[in-house]
């Protein structure tokens, strides 16, 4: 389940992304709040996002490098963004057995993920997201032995099936 959990905190490298902003009449860009919206995939920091709020624009997030570091590709530029602390927050999280004769499971990490800079329209952005990753999973129970019947548990447990969620929110400006 950790390396389920450590693939999937990558896939949050796509909030970063969100620190897109709309032009005001005079062109000018404006800040505002972002909210994203991110479809992981199967590399830590890859995934499909979406941007609503103050700005709206959607894409694609890369591969995260050991640092944190990232980037999104969005339709209008990119975003650089840095979720060090959110993986970090991710590797550590608790899974919480949510019933044991079915052997599911919750879990969740929130951290700030920093938007360190950005190309074309996003050329300046700075803020903070606050990202939440949501995991939901079903285990698998033992087959045999003492424990037949009963939820495996143990780290090397490979989940039956998973869901992910990961959304943020926050302020970005340019300048």
């Amino acid at each position: 389940m950790k390396t389920l959990a450590a693939a999937l905190v990558g896939l949050v490298a796509i909030a970063g992304l969100l620190g897109v902003s709309v032009a005001r009449a005079t062109g000018t860009p404006a800040g505002g709040t972002v909210r994203i919206f991110v479809v992981p995939g199967q590399v830590q920091g890859a995934g499909k996002v979406v941007l609503a709020g103050a700005v709206g624009d959607y894409g694609t997030s890369h591969k995260v490098n050991k640092s944190g570091a990232g980037v999104m590709t969005l339709s209008k530029g990119t975003i650089d963004f840095n979720l060090a602390s959110l993986i970090k927050k991710s590797n550590s999280m608790r899974f919480v057995l949510s019933d044991k004769k079915t052997c599911s499971y919750v879990g969740s990490a929130t951290a700030p993920v920093p938007l360190t800079g950005g190309t074309g329209a996003y050329q300046g952005i700075s803020g903070t997201l606050t990202i939440t990753e949501t995991f939901a999973g079903y285990g698998p129970l033992y087959t045999s032995g003492a424990h037949k019947g009963q939820c495996n548990g143990s780290p090397s447990a490979q989940p039956l099936g998973f869901y992910v969620s990961v959304q943020g929110v926050g302020p970005v400006k340019y300048g």
